[in-house]
């Protein structure tokens, strides 16, 4: 599925989504730019390992992030991704035609199975840190806005 750079009428970032989400944020918000860009570099970006070269305006070509890895408990991540549902989960219920991807990324989420991770992780943000454990997260960059740790 196709990633995208999402970016105003002055070519300022505004998010980065996947090709489900890309045509509702085009028609809904002040979106007006889409800039595709691969699955490995979204992920990079979502992980914390990769940042943009600049972000007001947008360049695409990526830098490696001066972001360490940091310690997570089991508890604080379990924070993390209630709050990220719930965030989703509200802006689905706030907004008309809510991308139905949403409602699978929310309901990924909180299907998260976290039974077989040490009570402290590390990675560069929570979702590095689950990724570092073999615990799959939904490409969330979209929703981060709820919390800067997971930019």
């Amino acid at each position: 599925m196709a990633k995208y750079i999402l970016s105003d009428s002055d070519n300022n970032y505004k998010l980065i989504c996947d090709s489900e989400s890309k045509d509702w944020y085009l028609q809904w918000t002040d979106a007006e730019n889409a800039t595709e860009i691969s699955d490995e570099d979204a992920t990079s970006i979502f992980r914390g390992e990769k940042i943009l070269k600049t972000y007001f305006p947008v360049d695409a070509t990526l830098n490696n992030s001066d972001c360490s890895d940091k310690s997570f408990s089991k508890s604080l991540i379990e924070e993390h991704i209630v709050n990220v549902a719930s965030f989703i989960r509200e802006a689905i219920s706030k907004n008309a035609n809510a991308p139905s991807i949403w409602t699978t990324k929310a309901n990924t989420l909180e299907g998260l199975d976290l039974s077989s991770l040490d009570d402290n992780i590390s990675g560069i943000n929570w979702p590095d840190a689950l990724a570092n454990n073999s615990v799959t997260v939904p490409l969330l960059i979209e929703f981060s806005a709820y919390n800067p740790d997971a930019k």
